[in-house]
């Protein structure tokens, strides 16, 4: 694609920098909360002066760098978020972006997630595989018969001194084992740094980007490799089973080479400690967070290149450095209201992008400029949803019937007394971080449409512990399970729901939950809605074995095959006296479309009441904006005849 100057109002239609669309009544199209985020991701160039911003339009993610002063933008790349969709963007230097993109193929009899990293010219011109040979097209997608790795956008360093290369994990050896190879962004020429080490996964440099850790992953076991900076030999410094409290994660250095970052358990919860390498028993915590783990990557200053906190993915950046916590509590005080995230800085950190969002901001991004002492907005993430369809939720916790604290979030809808509603039961799965985000387009649209929606944070979610996460998926059909009802039952307690008229929602694990929950407590709930859900334990162990170590499998879920049959929603068919909707992508290669099916049957065998809609080519991700507008679309109508809001 040529470097061809547009301007958004022109193609897109849209106003980029004016106001967000006037407040219209409820309840809004669909395809205001369904509709992919007009913003996916933004990225601000070393030296501040163009944004690389990848947008979703009519489906499409495209991705255009822009300066932040005025509309006119540079179309890069566009996917079809469908066949591929771009997953993540990176500044490789003033000149260049690096992009990694997303597809599934079939390898063997197969199919998964491939990754490929692209070099794409900021200026405009074709974007090309990092990885190239001439067997493959412009994504990196090969001819079959020739070997390409699976994932290919592993950067190890970016070598910001050598503004065309960047060091890159690649498995060319040896399947499954990475060596470390360093890669010309222009040619796509590559020369290999470090040979592959059988069993290592994971490599990690210094802030002076030499090779000094390793990590190593075999039979349930993990090993922290890592040598001396003076050193060719690698010697092991941690040694762990894969699921345990004494887990030590590396995520870095700092300007110091012989001091690394690693987290690893604080009490109940994952913390981020200083580790010198000639003393690894000694640890100094660095951060830890009150009731919840510390995620995300290592980020550093552009200034000093120090470390200075991690910043989660989609998430809000946590800093213990004083002149970072100075400025980040100067802008939450501008936004009063708001939560605030650093995005990322300009090299000479006076230049800066900013995310925002609270009730009736479901997100904007603002560009900053420290010298002169301004801060502009640059893209809304859902322009066409107005202030009064972004309600917020506020962080709430009950009492599970074994004592333990169970922490949530609760949405209500706006204009009622929240008193007698209908409700939805929304449980989160292991994967999910948090429930307290202030803009879910979920918990979100729910309300819009009169709800009253409580998102469970149940036991084996992330943050609760690493005893209580190895436990209780361990135990699947018991303490969630039980979590889950309790939360419905305190809903009623609380004269918030109305009893008999709640309905269990969730996506994933989350559509496991809401099956098992309408099974497990019939009088309590109206109805069951499962996205992608689980409901054969015994597939899920079987399938989880293609890609996992086993002894990681077995601690976490069981291998007790009895057992698992009858925590599976397909062997609690029976119980359910309620009406089911389950809906599943034909090619989500997290939760395969056998468990959709089988559930099916189940429920057919059963003569239960159910409706099952299948995504042709839908992911687990909801990646198309068909599919999430199908499951949107599908949802109100089975609410609006099994729950109807009075």
């Amino acid at each position: 694609m040529g470097a061809r100057m547009l301007s958004y109002s022109s193609l897109l239609g849209l106003c980029l920098c004016g106001c967000i669309a006037a407040a219209a009544s409820a309840p809004l199209p669909v395809e205001n909360y369904a509709a992919l985020p007009y913003v996916q991701s933004m990225a601000l160039s070393p030296d501040g002066a163009r944004l690389a911003i990848v947008h979703n339009l009519d489906g499409m993610s495209v991705l255009v760098v822009r300066r932040p002063e005025d509309e006119q933008f540079v179309p890069l790349l566009t996917g079809d978020n469908e066949r591929g969709n771009i997953g993540w963007i990176r500044w490789a230097n003033t000149e260049r972006l690096l992009v990694g993109t997303r597809y599934t193929a079939l390898r063997g009899t197969t199919f998964g997630l491939e990754t490929r990293l692209l070099s794409a010219p900021a200026g405009g011109g074709d974007p090309r595989s990092l990885l190239r040979d001439k067997e493959e097209d412009r994504w990196g997608r090969g001819d079959k018969g020739t070997y390409i790795p699976q994932f290919q956008d592993q950067i190890i360093d970016m070598l910001p001194d050598d503004r065309n290369q960047v060091l890159v994990a690649w498995d060319l050896e040896e399947v499954h084992s990475p060596g470390v190879y360093r890669a010309n962004l222009s040619n796509s020429r590559r020369r290999l740094v470090h040979r592959h080490v059988a069993g290592y996964s994971e490599w990690f440099t210094d802030r002076q980007h030499r090779l000094r850790v390793g990590v190593e992953r075999q039979q349930g076991q993990v090993i922290i490799h890592a040598r001396a900076v003076d050193s060719d030999q690698f010697r092991p410094l941690w040694r762990y089973p894969a699921v345990s409290r004494e887990v030590v994660e590396p995520l870095g250095f700092g300007v110091n080479p012989n001091v690394m970052y690693v987290r690893a358990y604080h009490e109940e919860h994952l913390a981020v400690f200083k580790v010198a390498l000639d003393q690894p028993d000694r640890r100094e915590l660095v951060l830890a967070l009150p009731d919840r783990n510390v995620e995300g990557r290592l980020v550093h200053s552009q200034l000093t290149g120090e470390a200075v906190g991690v910043l989660p993915p989609g998430g809000r950046m946590v800093t213990w450095d004083p002149q970072y916590l100075a400025f980040t509590a100067a802008l939450e005080r501008a936004f009063s209201g708001q939560r605030v995230s650093l995005v990322g800085f300009s090299r000479d950190e006076q230049r800066y992008l900013l995310f925002t969002s609270g009730p009736g901001n479901p997100g904007t991004y603002y560009f900053g400029d420290r010298k002169a002492r301004t801060v502009s907005p640059v893209a809304y993430r859902y322009p066409s949803l107005p202030e009064a369809g972004v309600l917020g939720s506020q962080p709430m916790s009950y009492a599970a019937r074994d004592g333990s604290t169970v922490r949530g979030a609760l949405t209500l809808p706006a204009g009622v007394e929240a008193k007698g509603l209908p409700a939805i039961v929304f449980p989160q799965g292991p994967s999910t971080a948090s429930t307290t985000e202030v803009f879910d387009y979920w918990s979100e649209f729910f309300a819009n449409r009169g709800y009253a929606v409580l998102k469970v944070n149940f036991h084996g979610s992330a943050g609760y512990g690493v005893d209580t996460l190895r436990g209780s998926i361990h135990d699947w059909d018991r303490t969630m399970q039980d979590d889950v009802v309790d939360g419905a039952r305190w809903l009623v307690e609380q004269g918030v729901a109305e009893p008999g008229r709640l309905c269990l929602v969730g996506a994933s694990y989350g559509g496991y939950a809401a099956l098992m929950g309408a099974a497990q407590a019939p009088d309590l709930f109206r109805c069951a809605v499962s996205f992608a859900g689980v409901t054969d334990l015994v597939d899920l162990v079987d399938y989880a074995n293609r890609f996992d170590d086993d002894e990681v499998v077995r601690a976490l879920v069981g291998n007790d095959t009895a057992q698992l049959r009858n925590d599976s929603p397909v062997g609690q068919a029976e119980k359910l006296q309620v009406p089911v909707l389950l809906v599943h992508g034909s090619d989500d290669r997290v939760v395969r479309v056998h468990h959709g099916r089988a559930m099916r049957r189940a429920l057919e065998a059963a003569q239960k009441p159910h409706r099952y809609v299948e995504q042709p080519g839908g992911d687990h991700l909801l990646s198309s904006q068909a599919q999430r507008l199908e499951l949107f679309r599908e949802m109100q109508a089975f609410l609006a005849e099994h729950l109807p809001v009075r």
